[in-house]
């Protein structure tokens, strides 16, 4: 079952802009524009051709499958250099 957004659902829910996204994910506007190209980002919402908007909720739905995605990706053993023996 997948998990409760932090952010509730509303009609009146906060949208973000370009500069917030890339603000919130520490991405340049190129950077931004590459991951929507590829497929990499959510789709936003579009207001009007230039002015794209992004549910906070969906995005935070997504941080969260992207921080999923990268713990099942660590590796449970680590290994350590040995020290020698004295």
């Amino acid at each position: 079952m997948p998990k409760k957004s932090k952010t509730p659902r509303t009609d009146q829910e906060r949208h973000l802009t370009i500069d917030d996204l890339c603000k919130r994910l520490s991405i340049s506007r190129t950077t931004l524009h590459r991951m929507r190209v590829s497929g990499n980002i959510p789709k936003p919402r579009q207001v009007n051709e230039r002015n794209p908007r992004w549910k906070l909720s969906v995005i935070e739905d997504w941080e969260d499958g992207l921080k999923m995605c990268f713990i099942t990706q660590l590796p449970f053993e680590i290994s350590y250099p040995k020290r020698p023996e004295t």
